[in-house]
């Protein structure tokens, strides 16, 4: 099974710094960008492949569809047994992140800034949580 790390945040620049710790991290090469919570949600309805495994790394506070949207309208969908996200946000409210773990796709939540090592110790994680190949 193949993986693809989704990338989803309105800030361009965290994009940009995501994308280059993903890039020389272990997990993958090649992640897709997002600026909205719409713009994955239309992604994974036209292009969702079952042999792959997504990992949505998810800001919460974002225009159009924010990421609690995004988690209510997937969570509403079909079931995307392949699809993990992980909250990357600059929310410290306590609540948030009961709130994030509530949903059954989320496997982390993760405050900003990322550090450094943060994509290898997810991989860690997610190699208990998905069925690498």
């Amino acid at each position: 099974m193949n993986l693809q790390v989704l990338l989803v945040d309105d800030d361009k620049m965290i994009l940009f710094i995501h994308k280059i710790l993903i890039n020389n991290s272990i997990i993958q090469s090649q992640p897709l960008t997002f600026t909205s919570g719409r713009e994955v949600f239309t992604y994974l309805k036209n292009d969702y492949n079952k042999k792959t495994s997504y990992l949505i790394m998810l800001d919460l506070n974002m225009p159009e569809m924010n990421g609690w949207e995004f988690l209510e309208n997937m969570t509403n969908g079909k079931a995307l047994d392949n699809v993990f996200v992980v909250i990357v946000t600059s929310s410290i409210n306590s609540e948030d992140k009961r709130r994030a773990f509530s949903f059954p796709r989320v496997i982390d939540y993760i405050e900003k800034p990322l550090s450094g090592n943060w994509c290898d110790k997810l991989f860690e994680k997610l190699k208990r949580e998905i069925p690498l190949d």
